[in-house]
């Protein structure tokens, strides 16, 4: 199978973490923190769902480990929030098409390119809030 290839018109500046209401540009460590949250999170989706499909019924296995992301990220909880957050669970079922065992690199541009959206969608929704 072939994974759906994104193809996104990203903002250069890249935003992380708030301190002190100010957005300064992430550190190499929180990208690779959160890009490693998201192969996490991946992972964990293409399990549970697998085992859903099966009949065994392992929603209750999750990790939430998407409520980590977005806290991380300073998502707001709210309507624009629970938008990106919709985007993010569409995102995430693409991992069904991979079989991570033999292409861990697709699941690796995956993360990536999961990565990049929240960055242009967390940049969009702070000039809304701004």
């Amino acid at each position: 199978m072939q994974i759906t290839k994104f193809n996104l018109n990203l903002p250069k500046i890249k935003y992380r973490i708030k301190h002190n209401n100010l957005l300064t540009m992430p550190t190499q460590k929180e990208k690779e923190l959160l890009i490693r949250l998201i192969k996490d999170d991946l992972i964990n989706y293409k399990l549970v769902s697998t085992l859903n499909e099966l009949g065994l019924h392992a929603d209750s296995y999750l990790l939430g480990l998407s409520d980590t992301i977005f806290n991380l990220m300073h998502f707001p909880n709210d309507k624009s929030g629970d938008e990106v957050y919709e985007h993010y669970l569409k995102l995430t079922r693409e991992v069904k098409h991979i079989n991570i065992v033999q292409s861990p690199e697709q699941l690796h541009h995956l993360a990536h390119q999961i990565y990049a959206e929240l960055i242009a969608l967390q940049s969009k929704v702070n000039a809304l809030q701004a």
